[in-house]
């Protein structure tokens, strides 16, 4: 949102570890783990995020006003 690359690099480069692009969404690996609770064991799951393409056009659309 502030359009200034260098901080915007060091963030992708601190928090996400991939990114991977299909024809109709997006799928953001994260740095961070989430714990989730199995009964008696922890397990630790890379935290995920998706969108679809149609959401992210509009979304991007918005921020170049």
């Amino acid at each position: 949102m502030t359009k200034n690359l260098p901080i915007c690099k060091n963030i992708l480069k601190e928090y996400i570890n991939k990114v991977v692009v299909y024809m109709d969404k997006v799928e953001i690996y994260f740095k961070l783990n989430i714990i989730e609770q199995q009964e008696l064991s922890v397990i630790s799951l890379p935290m995920t995020a998706e969108e679809d393409m149609d959401t992210i056009k509009r979304e991007y659309k918005s921020l170049l006003k």
